[in-house]
């Protein structure tokens, strides 16, 4: 599996490994084609600065955001998965006169500006309406992933939190939205990512059958074992006494003729 990931953080393009996946990791400055990937992820932390206004279109990067854009419009086949923001601090700008002045503003509590930018990315015109809570989504039997918001609406939910606060929903057969929080080393990230993404079913789980599952006697396994012994012996005594029937049919046909 080629996975894209997309973020304000990577400096320059990076690939790593895991497992049987390949992660390539680019900047909003900089992502490769999409459809060169089977699925890119578009992780909108680290994404709210804007030195020149309050305006959350204005974001610096809102540039980089317009071009992704057209390309997740023009793909034809690669599947993308939005990464909601953590709650995080919003930086901006405020003018007084000819003075400016820098302010910031958590997230949450904005979380109608925020969306726009989510909105503007998903595809046609679908909206998020999001609700300030964290919460824990266990993804398989040990990881658990942190959430500081939710979602309200919603088409086809995927992922839950332990208090069933939706926080992950698919938009559409290429296009799923989530809250998950991933940020973690590259080794937990990578792990999250790919638990998360057979959580919901966008790769399939194959783990290997153990070899001593096949050496193992469980259940009635050693009955049918014994049975499946036993016909194959009546078997091949039946075919042995076909065998020597068929040959005096062909005497007494020989003597026939």
């Amino acid at each position: 599996m080629k996975i894209q990931y997309i973020n304000n953080k990577s400096e320059t393009e990076f690939k790593k490994n895991y497992e049987e996946h390949e992660f390539t990791f680019n900047n909003f400055s900089a992502p490769f084609s999409p459809d060169d990937f089977d699925i890119n992820i578009i992780d909108l932390n680290n994404i709210w600065n804007n030195s020149k206004s309050e305006e959350i279109l204005e974001i610096d990067i809102i540039n980089n955001i317009h071009s992704l854009k057209e390309m997740m419009s023009n793909s034809q086949k690669s599947k993308f998965i939005l990464i909601c923001p953590y709650d995080q601090e919003y930086n901006y700008t405020t003018w007084s006169l000819r003075a400016c002045f820098s302010k910031t503003k958590r997230l949450k509590d904005d979380i109608c500006e925020f969306s726009r930018i989510i909105d503007f990315l998903l595809p046609d015109e679908n909206n998020v309406d999001l609700t300030y809570e964290r919460t824990r989504t266990l993804i398989n039997d040990e990881k658990t992933l942190m959430a500081d918001f939710y979602f309200e609406d919603f088409t086809e939910i995927l992922t839950k939190s332990s208090t069933d606060k939706v926080t992950t929903i698919k938009i559409d057969d290429r296009f799923y939205i989530t809250t998950l929080n991933f940020r973690l080393s590259y080794n937990d990230f990578a792990e999250n990512i790919i638990n998360f993404l057979e959580k919901i079913k966008l790769i399939k789980n194959e783990s290997p059958v153990p070899d001593w599952i096949f050496s193992e006697n469980l259940f009635d396994d050693l009955e049918q074992i014994q049975k499946i012994e036993t016909q194959e012996k009546i078997i091949s005594k039946a075919k042995l006494e076909i065998e020597k029937s068929q040959e005096i049919l062909n005497k007494n046909l020989y003597y026939k003729l």
